[in-house]
């Protein structure tokens, strides 16, 4: 969502432009997060303050002055690069009006292309284009909701079974397990009208994930089965043998995928850490059960199948 200017800018004192959280986008582009704006003599500093990395060259940037219902570009002969973090707009060389004379001001840089990182709830997400689609390299691990709602965490075994609301938790609760695997999530959470992913991303439907294993080789037929194996796109999605962390694929997409165990609907155990890996999908397969994807260690097969709402997986983002 687009925030405007918590003040007006007056004379030539500076103001802090706050648009974080600040993603729009496509299968081509995206509206990079974290950006702020201040005014220095004659210019205006526009700064990608939270942006871990980034092309600086890359970005177009645009500016409203009615609030983000029309946005203008900002010629680039008028930016010149500060820093691999920001540039500086010449404003008063380059417009006849003041744009700062309202409340109303927003900005924001846009991307097209799916590299570097994505920061979201305090943590740097590696992205990989694959195909059209650009997704999370991997796996979520955020205590909050896409609007700042904590996600409730640490339920014991039978307290996780039970639950109908969203939950979170770290493999085996263990906060070692954290950095590697991320958290597992129930559906609960993934269908949660506040979001799992930042604004701009979210959770992959069935279908997208069918477009992903396509493009990896699965054949159609194979895609569109009730339940079906491919034959190496599980190897290719597995991070390798030489990726840190590792496991035993090939990883030619680039997606990293780890085995992060799973968390039991019925019992609220853990299991599979180190052998098995298993993602939501946010289509549903019935009253009580949404598609999941499972790679395992013994194989180089996706499988796909519907699974309890109470379960407890792994989840990734893809761009809208």
């Amino acid at each position: 969502m687009d925030h405007p200017l918590t003040s007006t800018f007056q004379g030539l004192g500076i103001v802090l432009a706050s648009l974080l959280s600040l993603f729009h986008s496509s299968s081509q582009a995206q509206v990079i997060s974290g950006l702020t704006a201040y005014q220095s003599g004659t210019t205006i500093v526009l700064e990608l303050a939270t942006v871990s990395s980034v092309d600086i060259g890359a970005l177009n940037f645009f500016y409203s002055d009615d609030n983000g219902s029309v946005w203008q570009p900002i010629d680039s002969d008028c930016l010149t690069p500060v820093s691999s973090q920001s540039v500086e707009w010449a404003v008063l060389e380059c417009l006849s009006i003041d744009v700062f004379s309202r409340d109303n001001i927003r900005f924001k840089a846009i991307s097209s292309s799916c590299s570097g990182s994505v920061r979201f709830d305090g943590y740097d997400y590696r992205i990989v284009e694959i195909g059209s689609q650009c997704w999370f390299a991997e796996n979520l691990r955020t205590t909050h909701y896409a609007n700042g709602d904590p996600i409730p965490g640490s339920l014991t075994d039978s307290e996780w079974a039970s639950t109908t609301f969203g939950a979170q938790a770290i493999y085996g609760q263990k906060w070692a397990n954290l950095e590697t695997y991320g958290r597992l999530y129930n559906w609960y959470a993934v269908e949660d009208s506040r979001g799992l992913c930042p604004s701009g991303w979210h959770v992959p439907t069935n279908r997208e994930w069918k477009a992903l294993e396509m493009e990896l080789g699965m054949t159609y037929s194979e895609a569109n089965a009730t339940r079906w194996r491919g034959t190496d796109q599980g190897a290719y999605l597995k991070s390798s043998s030489t990726d840190s962390p590792s496991w035993n694929g090939t990883n030619a997409s680039g997606f990293s995928a780890l085995p992060g165990g799973l968390r039991n609907s019925s019992f609220g155990n853990f299991y599979g850490g180190g052998s098995y890996g298993s993602w939501w999908s946010a289509s549903s397969h019935g009253p009580s059960s949404a598609w999941n994807r499972m790679l395992g260690s013994a194989s180089d097969y996706v499988n796909r199948d519907g699974k309890s709402l109470r379960s407890g997986f792994s989840v990734r983002c893809v761009r809208d």
